[in-house]
């Protein structure tokens, strides 16, 4: 770093004095909204002082830092700037920490149309990670006819099509929607019992 010295003259000898170096990893390597926490490990050299930047205007002095990030899925610059024993040596290192939005989604297998409130709409799940603007629900009898077709994630099937509450039999139904954090495409498929 500028204006350090490497090493300082005494009467009859060098004492020589190493620059610090920084350096740190962390875990886990992706972090994500379900699991924001990360332990920062520390292994920088010759230093005596650390002065850590998460990447969202938070900050910390301590030497192996454990930080909870916010709950919205971003990509953080994480910088590191260590100092010497002396204060006038120091040395920075900076990484790209990105904090994803998992996929969390539970689709049912069964579900009873007109039982009252328990179990009477058949309706995926989502907990993150999907764009609700990217998103369709195709269910399909046995004979490939579609019965029902929702763009709406929070938009349930109630067992009916054609105004008639559909028989006791399985049903396919499909899934596509696009990942909140990217343009990546997912569809799934499965089966849906209906029971009367």
């Amino acid at each position: 770093s500028a204006g350090c010295v490497d090493s300082v003259l005494y009467t009859n000898y060098f004492d020589v004095i190493a620059n610090p170096k920084a350096y740190f990893t962390f875990s886990p390597n992706s972090p994500n909204l379900q699991e924001p926490i990360v332990q920062f490990k520390n292994k920088s050299t010759y230093a005596s002082s650390y002065d850590w930047n998460f990447g969202d205007n938070t900050t910390s002095s301590e030497e192996n830092p454990l930080y909870t990030y916010p709950s919205f899925a971003k990509n953080y610059t994480v910088g590191l700037t260590v100092t010497d024993a002396t204060a006038s040596c120091f040395d920075s290192y900076e990484t790209i920490l990105i904090v994803k939005d998992e996929i969390l989604y539970f689709i049912p297998n069964a579900f009873r149309p007109g039982s009252g409130n328990i179990n009477r709409i058949f309706q995926p799940q989502f907990t993150s990670g999907v764009n609700v603007y990217e998103f369709r629900m195709q269910i399909y009898n046995r004979w490939g006819e579609l019965v029902f077709e929702s763009f709406d994630p929070n938009g349930g099937w109630d067992g009916f099509y054609n105004a008639e509450l559909v028989k006791q039999d399985t049903y396919v139904w499909k899934i596509d929607f696009i990942e909140s954090m990217s343009d990546k495409k997912h569809s799934d498929t499965g089966i849906i019992t209906v029971l009367r």
